[in-house]
């Protein structure tokens, strides 16, 4: 069982920096050379929204 435990720690541990590598990787050499084909496009304030937004009042009389 104690195997098992280290195996997993060892694990999470890898997943968390190759994602963080990654993610670095896409954010610092793939999005620029893809804006600049893109005809200077910047990515960095680009957002989608996944459902309209709502305004919510909470009024207190």
């Amino acid at each position: 069982m104690t195997g098992n435990v280290i195996d997993f720690a060892v694990a999470d541990i890898l997943a968390g920096a190759v994602g963080s590598v990654v993610n670095g990787f896409v954010n610092d050499i793939i999005m620029p050379v893809v804006g600049n084909f893109a005809g200077d496009y910047d990515f960095t304030n680009l957002k989608v929204a996944l459902s309209p937004a709502e305004m919510q009042l909470d009024m207190v009389l």
